[in-house]
C-alpha cells in the first residue's frame, strides 16, 4: 500500500519523521514524503527507501524570498498543489500530516480525492504558541504568525475531520478526549528511541567533577536559565561535594542571554556552550556525562508533549534532573529514573544536584531508566501502534 507523509519543514532531517517513514517502508509500504525546500535541494530524491518530493525552489538570486514562498500556511498555493499532486499521482489512500499548519490543506484535498487523513499532532499548537508568547518579547509579527486563537480554531477543525490523530503523551490524548474526540480515533505514538546500543547498564562511579548535559534548542521556554541559576546555587553552597560543569549543545534565540547570565552569576568557567555539534561529538559527551538536564518552563505547552531527550537520557542510563513539567514528572516518578525540581527555584535544583552527586543514587536511577526504555518506552512499542492505525485505514480489497 502507498502512504503519503506531509512534513512542513525540510527533510532530511527530523528524528520523528524519520522513524515514521522508515518504519512504514520497512513494513512494505511505498512511502512518499512531501517536504519544504528552503535549502534548494532536488525536487525529487530517494532518501533510503522513501521518495522525497520537495516544493520547487526559487533561484538563488531571490535569496530568502524562497523561504517566504514556501512558508507552511494551509492556503499557500505551492503546498496545495504539491499535496494534491502527490496524492493524485501516487494514488496513496492514506496521508499522514505532521503538525497543524498544513492540516486544513490536506483535509480539503483528501476529501476531494477520497483519501484518509492521519493527524500526527506532535505539538499542541495553540498551547505552544501561547506559551512561546508568554516567555518571548511581544512582537506584532510573531503574534500574527503564531496566533493562539487562530491555531485553536484550526486545531478544532483538524481533529474533527481527521480520520485518526496520533499524540505524544497521555496528557495530550486526555485533552482531545475532553474536546470531544472519540477515544477510538486517538492513539499515543510517543517520541521514544529505537533499541540499538548500549546493550548493558551504564556504570556510575565517584569522580572529582559532576558533568551535566543538555542537548536541544536554547530558547526561553526551555529554561536553560533554570539550570544556570541552580548551578550557581550549588557552587556557592560549598561542602565536600564534587565540582560541577554543565555542557550545553545547541543554538537558539536565548543563547546570548544565557551566556550573559553565566557571566553575571560568576559560573562562566563551569559552563560550556558548544553550539550544534556532530552526532559523534554528542555521543562522546553523553558517554562522559553523569546527569541529563531538562529544566523546561512549566507551561501548557510542555504539559502536553514530551521531549525525545528524556528517553535518550534514560536509554543511556543517565539520570534525569527535570523541572516539574507534568508528563516528564509522571514518567520520572513512575520509573524512578531521576529527580524533579521546582521550576524557577535555584535552591530546589541545587538540592537535587546534591542528591545526584552520590554515584550509587545515579547508578540506581540510571538503571531504572535504562530498564524502562528496554521494556516499554521504545520505538518498537510505539511503531506497533503506528502500524496498527495505518492497517485499520487500509482500503478494503
Amino acid at each position: 500500500m502507498k502512504v503519503c507523509v506531509v512534513y512542513k519543514e525540510d527533510y532530511p532531517w527530523d528524528v520523528r519523521v524519520e522513524k515514521i517513514v522508515d518504519t512504514l517502508a520497512a513494513h512494505g509500504y511505498d512511502v512518499t514524503l512531501v517536504a519544504r525546500n528552503t535549502e534548494r535541494r532536488p525536487t525529487n530524491e530517494k532518501v533510503g527507501a522513501v521518495t522525497v518530493r520537495r516544493l520547487p525552489a526559487l533561484p538563488e538570486i531571490f535569496g530568502r524570498l524562497n523561504n517566504a514562498a514556501s512558508f507552511p500556511f494551509f492556503f499557500n498555493p505551492l503546498w496545495l498543489y504539491e499535496i494534491f499532486a502527490a496524492l493524485w499521482q501516487t494514488r496513496a489512500p492514506v496521508v499522514i500530516v505532521r503538525d497543524l499548519p498544513l492540516m486544513p490543506a490536506a483535509i480539503l484535498i483528501a476529501r476531494v480525492l477520497g483519501r484518509r487523513v492521519v493527524f500526527d499532532m506532535a505539538e499542541c499548537y495553540p498551547m505552544m504558541y501561547a506559551s512561546t508568547l508568554r516567555f518571548s518579547e511581544r512582537r506584532l509579527g510573531r503574534y500574527l504568525l503564531k496566533n493562539p486563537t487562530l491555531a485553536a480554531l484550526i486545531e478544532r477543525l483538524s481533529v474533527r475531520y481527521a480520520d485518526h490523530v496520533l499524540v505524544m503523551v497521555e496528557e495530550s490524548r486526555d485533552r482531545l478526549l475532553r474536546m470531544g474526540v472519540a477515544a477510538a480515533n486517538v492513539t499515543i505514538v510517543s517520541n521514544t528511541p529505537r533499541l540499538r546500543l548500549p546493550a548493558a547498564r551504564r556504570l556510575h562511579a565517584q569522580g572529582d567533577v559532576l558533568r551535566l548535559v543538555y542537548v536541544g534548542f536554547i530558547t526561553r521556554i526551555r529554561g536553560i536559565d533554570n539550570a544556570l541559576r541552580g548551578l550557581a546555587e550549588y557552587a556557592a553552597s560549598g561542602g565536600d561535594r564534587p565540582a560541577v560543569e554543565l555542557h550545553v549543545v545547541g543554538k537558539g534565540a536565548a543563547l546570548p542571554e544565557c551566556r550573559a547570565l553565566a557571566e553575571q552569576l560568576g559560573i562562566a568557567p563551569l559552563v560550556q556552550f558548544h553550539g550544534w555539534c556532530h552526532q559523534e561529538f554528542v555521543n562522546d559527551l553523553y558517554a562522559q556525562s553523569d546527569i541529563g538536564v531538562l529544566t523546561y518552563r512549566v507551561c501548557d505547552h510542555w504539559n502536553h508533549t514530551i521531549p525525545n531527550k528524556l528517553f535518550d537520557y534514560m536509554y543511556l542510563g543517565i539520570p534525569v534532573l527535570s523541572t516539574n513539567v507534568r508528563p516528564i514528572r509522571r514518567i520520572v516518578d513512575e520509573v524512578g529514573c531521576g529527580l524533579i525540581c521546582t521550576d524557577d527555584d535555584a535552591r530546589s535544583f541545587a538540592d537535587c544536584l546534591g542528591r545526584l552527586a552520590d554515584p550509587q543514587v545515579r547508578q540506581t536511577m540510571g538503571g531504572c531508566g535504562f530498564d524502562a526504555v528496554r521494556s516499554r518506552y521504545n520505538w518498537g512499542a510505539d511503531s506497533a501502534r503506528l502500524l496498527k492505525v495505518i492497517q485499520t485505514l487500509r482500503p478494503a480489497a
